[in-house]
């Protein structure tokens, strides 16, 4: 297998793949991992299209003698990278896609030359859904890890980009108010 650093739009999430080991070594079957056939170094490989943490857990669970092997089927992925962008964005596979990952997804939609109408559709979203988390995926950095944080909510985040949008007022800095108004109120987040 090669898999790719990056180009999941979720980050590997090491407690998902624990509770995929345990599924493994209790033989519960998984679904079939989607690959690419690409040739590395002269060398043919299976690219992860779709199943980055079932393959981790599978490799975790040989590694660990839980299994010999770990029954894990992988499938041809057909479409080009938009449809592997889509495809990442539709199936969550009991881990469900954080607002800011499913932003990075629309925006990377949208680096395909997608309208966010299109986005929209091909999502199952609203049209306002999908202009609200481009917002976000253009965010600075400093907003973003406020919300992978979980320190501020994304609508919260997206809400304070919107209102100071062409003012002389900075989202960040209105943010950073908000979360010291929140640990005044013994609050954990905005």
């Amino acid at each position: 297998f090669l898999i790719e650093t990056g180009y999941n739009i979720r980050p590997l999430n090491l407690e998902h793949v624990e509770d995929l080991v345990v599924a493994i070594a209790q033989g519960q079957p998984l679904p079939p991992v989607r690959v690419e056939m690409v040739i590395v170094n002269g060398e043919p490989r299976a690219r992860i299209k779709d199943g980055q943490h079932r393959v981790a857990a599978a490799l975790a669970a040989v590694e660990r003698g839980l299994c010999n092997l770990p029954g894990l089927m992988a499938m041809d992925f057909d479409g080009n990278e938009a449809d592997a962008i889509l495809h990442m964005l539709k199936s969550s596979e009991g881990l469900a896609l954080l607002p800011l990952e499913r932003a990075e997804g629309y925006k990377r939609l949208q680096g395909q030359g997608w309208k966010p109408a299109v986005i929209a559709e091909r999502a199952n979203k609203s049209a306002q859904h999908v202009d609200r988390l481009l917002i976000l995926a253009n965010a600075e950095e400093n907003v973003k890890q406020l919300v992978i944080e979980k320190t501020v909510p994304a609508d919260v985040a997206i809400d304070s980009i919107i209102s100071t949008r062409g003012t002389e007022r900075n989202a960040y800095e209105e943010l950073l108010q908000g979360i010291e108004v929140a640990k005044s109120l013994n609050k954990t987040r905005v």
